[in-house]
């Protein structure tokens, strides 16, 4: 057998058919500057008229509760998609891994997906490392969980050695196997003689292995230990899960000390394999759950919305939450679109199935926000419509 592997590691932790998205200008979409617009090329849709439900993830931009005629209500009733929105104000992405978790079918999902979180996690926090790993690690793990083809909680696997402290463990809502019945996360304390081993089939495998804040531990708390990652007995792997999510949050979120951390191993040859993780550490050590990817052409769509500019006063507006700046916003809205450049190295056909709309060419800063400067205002939320519209074919 082959064991040449090309491997792409993914940093962190479904749909049927495929239609060639229509390319076309649509009538909405910003002029370029100076009045030439003979240089503009057309966008290339992504198409939502496989399926006729969405589910919205974000925060009070979305929150029905907050703003019941918010941008996604104006697609809803132009599209005539009908909307599950899971949005829910200031609670950031996090809040959108567990309403994925809770809300999207385990495997195959049939919805069309629009996101638009991040906004007031780097209002909150700034740029930091942990909080860039923390954005890439939710958008994977949506990601993930849209194009997922076959699962198991990592306490079921096909077989196993050493000694486990749990291979039940709940781990918080942020975690698929938080949700499985029976077998939950594995979890061990000892390093000899453990592993795991997980049989599959497929070109690629993926790992949700339990990431990190260490900056956030209390006193008597202590570092996770690492596993080692084998696929046909070669190492490949040693993932490194701290400082892989945010976990200084204000007291009203869920706690985001441990977060989804997924590596998904690609290019294997078709054909049965067999995944096998091996603790090197001391400390605890988590595993969350094993999954393959479905092919790109079976899946639904996923746009998301990059996080907007605010204004200078915009960002001072709040003092709790002042650690945002137009530098910041760069850095994260980067690091979600390196989350789709990750899927596309996967296969070239994902690119099809993830949208990054560029909200800040539809979405002025300077006119589009309320009295506020926190929340956008009439004009904003048409401008937030126009950029799923000119985006998403429907």
């Amino acid at each position: 057998m082959n064991k040449k592997l090309f491997v792409l590691l993914l940093f962190i932790a479904g749909f049927c058919g495929c239609t060639k998205p229509l390319i076309e200008t649509p009538p909405d979409v910003p002029k370029l500057p100076g009045g030439n617009n003979s240089l503009f090329f057309p966008l290339q849709k992504i198409d939502f008229t496989n399926s006729d439900t969405t589910i919205v993830f974000g925060d009070s931009w979305c929150d029905n509760g907050f703003d019941p005629n918010n941008f996604t209500k104006i697609f809803a009733d132009s599209s005539r998609q009908t909307i599950f929105n899971t949005a829910a104000t200031g609670f950031g992405s996090g809040n959108m891994v567990s309403k994925a978790y809770e809300t999207m079918n385990t495997v195959h999902n049939h919805t069309n997906v629009i996101a638009l979180c991040g906004f007031n996690d780097v209002r909150f926090w700034g740029a930091t490392t942990e909080q860039l790993n923390f954005q890439k690690n939710a958008y994977r793990t949506l990601l993930v969980n849209q194009f997922v083809d076959t699962w198991r909680p990592a306490g079921s696997p096909s077989r196993r050695g050493g000694s486990f402290t749990s291979i039940i463990q709940p781990l918080t809502p942020h975690f698929k196997s938080f949700y499985s019945t029976g077998y939950k996360a594995a979890y061990t304390s000892s390093v000899n003689g453990v592993y795991l081993e997980y049989d599959f089939t497929g070109t690629n495998v993926g790992v949700s292995f339990v990431g990190q804040d260490t900056t956030a531990m209390a006193s008597y708390e202590q570092p996770h230990g690492r596993w080692r990652v084998l696929i046909d007995g070669v190492v490949i792997d040693t993932p490194q899960i701290h400082q892989q999510t945010q976990g200084h949050i204000p007291g009203y979120m869920a706690p985001q000390k441990i977060f989804p951390y997924i590596r998904i191993y690609s290019g294997l040859t078709a054909g049965g394999h067999v995944l096998r993780l091996e603790p090197i550490e001391a400390g605890n050590k988590f595993v969350d759950f094993i999954f393959t990817l479905r092919d790109p052409d079976l899946v639904r769509p996923v746009t998301i919305l990059e996080i907007p500019y605010m204004t200078q006063a915009g960002y001072f507006a709040d003092p709790s939450a002042n650690k945002g700046s137009d530098a910041a916003i760069d850095l994260i809205n980067n690091a979600i679109a390196e989350v789709r450049e990750e899927f596309t190295s996967i296969d070239p056909k994902f690119s099809k199935k993830i949208k990054i709309i560029p909200t800040a060419k539809f979405f002025d800063k300077n006119t589009d926000y309320m009295h506020d400067l926190i929340h956008p205002n009439t004009g904003g939320k048409t401008n937030l419509f126009k950029a799923l519209k000119a985006h998403v074919n429907y």
